[in-house]
């Protein structure tokens, strides 16, 4: 019994033993490929904010490079404890799959092993994932749609016609017509109904100057004075004529709040030259794929980039009348980097779609560009490496720690937390437009009247359409009028005039 006992412990002895050796032996190999060993070249592209370049030309190695990527390497490699250098891309690419069927770009020289890796927000996708791993740090962002802000100048009391320029050549014309129209209106209703002014002379009624209150100059006056609140002579007899003034008199008031209303709101933002406007005509991704020929907006994105691959393959007829109005349209509406899609959106009516993570810095920095639509398609970018490379597993528990222990989200507040709030050439403006005193609530109708610069007719069809309401309720009531006097005031005026008639015979006899 006892030889089989010492025989079991000679084996276990053995295994531990051997055992021992192999971890020693792991532990020999890590110490030789340990990433202290040597030095990591890192490939970059120049893309604010999570990649500056400093000017300073005394700045050597990779001092001379800030951002949110360089923060994150610098974190990573120390947790790793190993040395690196970072470098510009060569041919300044992101990395695609080219022509010639050959890799460019970051992608390219990680593959060709020019580089141990590439540090930027490159977006993940299945035919990246397919040739290099890739290390998370980023939070996950989207496709987007960048454009020009609204913007116009403000229409001010000194230029063009000063105040005349405030109500537009449609509303003044409308006004103009309305004018001359409800004049003729009234002298005609004066004129032929049965209880108006002209009719009750000839029925000898009212006496001669009574009967001409109502010509068509006078007409004319007495709506020019009810217009500009100055009251009038006599008032119309009729009752449909009377109908139709208390309509003008409705549509004067409302013209003249209107009109004074935003004269004193053009006073109010009188110390501005422009202004930002608060909604764009193009506000989603269908409003840009379903615009009909003659297009308000061209668009377009980066030729051959994630977002144009992207875009390819998803589905729906969205996406499919986007990637029908790309091949249609071809390089005229196509670019070859955000720099020429940025400087396209500033000079034209064009959106460029693209990542956000690529819009940021410009929206932070300038105020005349805006994002629309939210997030189109959701996307996760990070580092790129060989494929199983030695230090792949390493950097991404590095990267776990970093998210972990709460310092990439410190580095986000500090690189992005701004996103939105102009710093740029524009910030003045803005904080100036902010900072303006707020509109009192009487002026709110008027404010909204001069949203574009004026009292345009967009705004004012409301009065004018009051004003046809009441024109053709006026007409109708001459109609009953007429009938009414015709058949009924008629027969009591004849017996009337039959009653006097007999009286005067007398009074001659």
């Amino acid at each position: 019994m006892k030889p089989v006992i010492l025989r079991i412990l000679v084996v276990i002895a053995a295994l531990t033993l051997g055992t021992d050796c192999k971890q020693e032996a792991t532990r020999e190999k890590r110490q030789v490929t340990s990433p202290g060993n040597k030095t990591y070249i890192v490939s970059t592209i120049a893309h604010p904010p999570f990649m500056h370049i400093s000017n300073n030309t005394n700045l050597k190695g990779n001092d001379r490079f800030y951002g949110f990527v360089p923060d994150v390497l610098m974190d990573l490699f120390e947790f790793i404890q190993a040395r690196y250098e970072i470098r510009i891309v060569q041919d300044g690419r992101w990395g695609t799959y080219d022509s010639v069927g050959q890799w460019n770009g970051m992608i390219g020289e990680v593959l060709n092993h020019t580089v141990d890796m590439a540090a930027a927000a490159i977006t993940i996708t299945p035919d990246r994932l397919r040739v290099v791993d890739f290390v998370r740090v980023f939070a996950d962002t989207g496709i987007t749609i960048l454009i020009k802000r609204p913007y116009e100048q403000s229409a001010h009391l000194s230029q063009g016609m000063g105040v005349m320029s405030i109500v537009s050549y449609q509303v003044w014309l409308c006004l103009l017509a309305a004018f001359i129209v409800v004049s003729v209106m009234i002298w005609l209703m004066e004129k032929y109904s049965p209880y108006g002014w002209y009719k009750c002379y000839q029925r000898h009624e009212v006496g001669q100057e009574q009967g001409s209150y109502f010509t068509v100059a006078n007409s004319l006056w007495q709506s020019l004075t009810t217009l500009l609140w100055q009251g009038f002579d006599q008032a119309p007899r009729s009752i449909s004529a009377r109908f139709l003034h208390a309509t003008w008199m409705i549509f004067a008031v409302l013209f003249l709040v209107a009109y004074t209303g935003a004269v004193i709101a053009q006073l109010l933002i009188s110390d501005r030259t422009d202004r930002w406007l608060p909604h764009p005509e193009i506000n989603s991704i269908e409003d840009l794929a379903f615009q009909q020929p003659p297009y308000k907006y061209e668009y377009g994105c980066i030729t051959g980039g994630s977002t144009h691959r992207t875009l390819k393959k998803l589905p729906g007829p969205v996406f499919n009348s986007i990637n029908k109005y790309f091949h249609d349209q071809g390089d005229k509406v196509m670019v070859k980097s955000v720099e020429e899609g940025i400087e396209k959106v500033r000079s034209s009516n064009y959106a460029l779609i693209g990542e956000m993570s690529t819009f940021i810095d410009y929206i932070n920095k300038e105020c005349d560009l805006m994002t629309v639509g939210g997030l189109i398609h959701k996307k996760t970018h990070g580092f790129a490496l060989p494929l199983h490379s030695e230090i792949s597993s390493v950097l991404q528990i590095a990267a776990l720690k970093l998210e972990e222990s709460g310092r990439l989200r410190d580095m986000e507040d500090k690189w992005f937390a701004d996103e939105g709030k102009c710093t740029g050439a524009n910030a003045e403006f803005k904080e100036k437009q902010a900072a303006l005193p707020s509109t009192p609530k009487f002026y709110v109708y008027a404010w909204g009247l001069v949203e574009s610069g004026m009292v345009s007719l967009g705004v004012f069809w409301g009065p004018l359409i009051l004003l046809l309401i009441g024109a053709i309720i006026a007409g109708i009531l001459l109609g009953v009028e007429i009938m009414y006097f015709k058949h009924i005031d008629k027969r009591k005026y004849a017996a009337s005039q039959r009653e006097v008639l007999p009286q005067h015979e007398e009074g001659v006899n």
